[in-house]
């Protein structure tokens, strides 16, 4: 067991009295902080001897000189800071790759890490100093860094199920984290490492416990975090619920966010925009299982959500801005179906049905754009070209590619966005049209620049109404 105690330790007072007044030493103690764990003012117990920050022994053996003292201490503080620095150079290798897109890279810099790591667990503890709640801390870091990057970048969800299962198994925890939820790193790495552990089994299997963290421990944690951590802990969670169809538990998770925290005018307007998501996307997917006037009941409803996330001009929406840049695309994409489905509600030849369906076009073509300034990417998790690699180019658009075959077949029929349920088939033909668009502006062809804008229009109402199906909802 570990302790901090209000200032350095007394160790005549705490020997005198020491069986006398252990339990009161154990539970007399303040939250760690990190610099209190490098600075090793802490006292930890074991056996019947009570341990110091010096690192020497307080009991009957007596006292090392305090030039034994200092000599020690200076030795675990070069391991630390050995070790420390050796950490730094694994994380800015991987934080440089991430930069660049080479996601790949930054996960095989994290992993070196987490073996480096490891393989000093027996010189930490060696130390003698207490120092193996130092490595506890810096483990849980790297794992993290590690299993958010596979997640969030590289999407390898069965990667990350095995990842979070060897951490477990170390740590020996339990699916949820039973017990007081505090705000330090190390609780708030375990929490976090075993959301994604939970999201990535909900993504392989679509396995949803009523017990998982998502729902007991998350909601907890994201009550008192920072404004960051916790939407982005939302975001993770409802897109993930959003892209396996558990629309109504993704609801109940923006409901409950909004519920457990103050949002600030950024965090409403996100979490809007989350919910327009889920209902328009909602509607799309369960539009067969429902009867004529349940859907429209249900229109009613989602048009009330996503009309208050509508901007009112296109200059506001170029200007719009949130942390989560997918968030905000697929919000988009979100704005072009309810544009299209209320511009079929009108007669073709009133001035409404123009502006609905120029406003519907407008959303998917800021889509397809963005996709465009990543055309060298890896349509499914983003991944930068590299030398070793071969890239893969979808043979019909040629602006799709891939870094591997395994995430073509993946992307095909899903995940064209993170949280929306389409893949690149039914965007295909739309992202075409937009290439040869951009070849006639780039070669300053007016003639065929005019002629495949027009086809482009049409391409992108094909994708609204047969590519996501919206034709006949």
């Amino acid at each position: 067991m570990f302790s901090i105690l209000g200032g350095r330790a007394k160790p005549n007072n705490l020997t005198s009295t020491r069986l006398k007044n252990r339990e009161a030493a154990r539970t007399s103690y303040l939250p760690i902080t990190l610099e209190d764990l490098l600075k090793c003012r802490y006292v930890y117990f074991e056996s019947r001897d009570i341990q110091t920050s010096t690192g020497f022994s307080m009991g009957k053996k007596g006292k090392k000189s305090r030039r034994q003292q200092a000599k020690k201490v200076d030795t675990d503080q070069i391991v630390i800071d050995n070790i420390m620095n050796r950490v730094k150079e694994y994380d800015e290798r991987a934080f440089k790759s991430s930069m660049k897109n080479l996601y790949s890279d930054a996960v095989s810099s994290l992993k070196e890490a987490v073996q480096f790591v490891e393989a000093k667990e027996a010189i930490i503890v060696k130390a003698e100093r207490g120092i193996y709640l130092f490595y506890e801390y810096l483990i849980k870091k790297t794992y993290r860094r590690l299993i958010a990057t596979e997640y969030n970048t590289r999407r390898n969800y069965e990667e990350v199920i095995q990842i979070c299962n060897c951490f477990t198994s170390k740590f020996n925890y339990t699916t949820a984290i039973k017990g007081v939820v505090t705000s330090s790193f190390m609780e708030e790495s375990v929490i976090l490492i075993m959301m994604y552990r939970d999201l990535a089994l909900i993504r392989v299997s679509n396995d949803i416990s009523a017990d998982s963290s998502l729902f007991q421990d998350v909601p907890k944690y994201m009550k008192d975090a920072d404004r960051d951590s916790a939407t982005m802990c939302k975001e993770q969670i409802v897109s993930c619920l959003r892209a396996t169809k558990n629309f109504g538990a993704a609801i109940d998770m923006d409901m409950k966010f909004a519920s457990i925290r103050d949002l600030d005018e950024g965090e409403e307007k996100e979490s809007a925009a989350s919910l327009a998501i889920t209902y328009i996307e909602r509607y799309r997917v369960e539009f067969h299982k429902h009867t004529e006037e349940e859907n429209k009941l249900e229109f009613s409803r989602l048009s009330k959500f996503i009309a208050h996330t509508a901007p009112k001009q296109k200059q506001d929406w170029d200007a719009l801005r949130y942390n989560n840049t997918d968030l905000r695309f697929s919000h988009g994409v979100a704005l072009a179906q309810w544009y299209y489905l209320l511009s079929k509600q009108m007669k073709s030849d009133e001035k409404m049905w123009t502006d609905l369906r120029s406003q519907a076009i407008y959303y998917v073509l800021a889509f397809i754009a963005k996709k465009w300034q990543m055309k060298d990417n890896c349509f499914y998790c983003h991944q930068a070209p590299t030398k070793d690699e071969v890239k893969l180019v979808c043979g019909d658009c040629r602006v799709a590619c891939y870094c591997s075959i395994d995430h073509q077949r993946v992307s095909w029929k899903k995940n064209a966005l993170d949280d929306m349920c389409f893949g690149h088939e039914a965007i295909c033909s739309a992202m075409k049209a937009y290439r040869k668009w951009q070849e006639a502006v780039d070669v300053s062809d007016t003639e065929k620049e005019i002629k495949m804008k027009r086809r482009l229009d049409r391409e992108c109402l094909g994708f609204l109404a047969y590519g996501l199906g919206l034709q006949d909802k």
